[in-house]
């Protein structure tokens, strides 16, 4: 079942990206899934403005490695 679970979960990432990949405002997109994404966490327990700013701090995009 937690593979089903994750195989779900994948499909709305992949889903979200081809969005944004294919919208004739990408900004506008990106926006809308952050509030989607952040209500979603924060109903979850998660402090998102916590994370933001250690992002924000490191000043790397994620993938500088790549």
């Amino acid at each position: 079942m937690e593979n089903e679970i994750l195989k779900d979960i994948r499909i709305g990432e992949y889903a979200d990206l081809l969005r944004i990949k294919y919208s004739e405002n990408r900004d506008k997109e990106i926006e809308y899934q952050e509030k989607f994404l952040k209500a979603q966490l924060q109903s979850l327990g998660v402090h998102t403005e916590e994370f933001e700013q250690i992002w924000a701090e490191s000043g790397r995009s994620g993938h500088d490695d790549i």
